[in-house]
């Protein structure tokens, strides 16, 4: 068993509503899910993919993707899930091929036009 969620930003304001585009409110409603389904929460492992910079060159005060890899990180370790792969960072967008039933997990390196 498996899931995913993609999210875009690391953690919600509380301003409007708590959305799974905020990686806090993600990771808790897929771990909530997850446990739901009856998941054994000692053999769940997690893994954090993307967090690139697609913006590229553009200089921004803040790394929006770097703070969503520092949410994922943090989740993971306060729920003592085990990290079983780290592939983050760069300038691409990064597609991702997960089957749940097999674990299979594909990526591909997405050049932009």
């Amino acid at each position: 068993m498996g899931g995913i969620n993609h999210y875009m930003l690391p953690t919600w304001d509380g301003k409007g509503i708590p959305t799974p585009r905020y990686g806090d409110v993600a990771n808790d409603l897929l771990l909530k899910r997850m446990l739901m389904l009856k998941c054994d929460s000692t053999h769940l492992s997690g893994m954090i993919l993307g967090g690139n910079n697609v913006i590229g060159s553009r200089k921004l005060p803040y790394h929006i993707g770097q703070q969503n890899i520092n949410q994922a990180k943090a989740f993971l370790n306060d729920k003592n899930i085990k990290i079983s792969k780290i592939q983050v960072g760069g300038t691409t967008a990064l597609k991702v091929l997960f089957d749940t039933q097999t674990g299979e997990l594909k990526l591909k390196q997405v050049q932009q036009q």
